[in-house]
C-alpha cells in the first residue's frame, strides 16, 4: 500500500502515436476521471535499438504526452487498471506529487 503527505498527484504517461486514441478512450472511460491534458513531444534516449533509422539519424522520437491530475487515494488502482489494459503496450509512465493545483477562476470567486 503505497503512502503520502499529499493530496493529490500529477501522472505523465509518454506513448506512441499509434497508441493515442486507446489512451483517449481509456482515459475517459476510466472511473472517476477528472480530465488530463495531452500534447505532441520527441523523445530522447541514448538507446538506439527501438528507433527506426530515420529517428535514429534524427536523434528523437515523436510521442504523445498526457497529463493526468488525480487524488493519491485513487492512484493504485489507476496504475493497476492502467497496467492490465496495456501491458504490452510502449508506454512509460512518472507520478509526482502535487504541491496545489485548481483553477484560478473558480478560486477568485471564493
Amino acid at each position: 500500500m503505497l503512502t503520502s503527505e499529499f493530496e493529490q498527484v500529477l501522472i505523465v504517461l509518454t506513448i506512441p502515436p499509434a497508441l493515442e486514441t486507446q489512451l483517449i478512450d481509456w482515459l475517459l472511460l476510466e472511473d472517476g476521471g477528472t480530465g488530463f491534458s495531452s500534447c505532441s513531444i520527441f523523445g530522447h534516449s541514448s538507446r538506439h535499438d527501438h528507433l527506426s533509422i530515420a529517428e535514429q539519424v534524427q536523434g528523437r522520437q515523436k510521442r504523445i504526452q498526457f497529463q493526468v491530475q488525480i487524488s493519491f487515494s485513487r492512484l493504485e488502482k489507476f496504475m493497476s487498471e492502467l497496467s492490465a489494459q496495456f501491458a504490452e503496450a510502449d508506454l512509460h509512465y512518472s507520478v509526482a506529487p502535487l504541491l496545489a493545483g485548481g483553477h484560478l477562476k473558480a478560486e477568485s470567486r471564493e
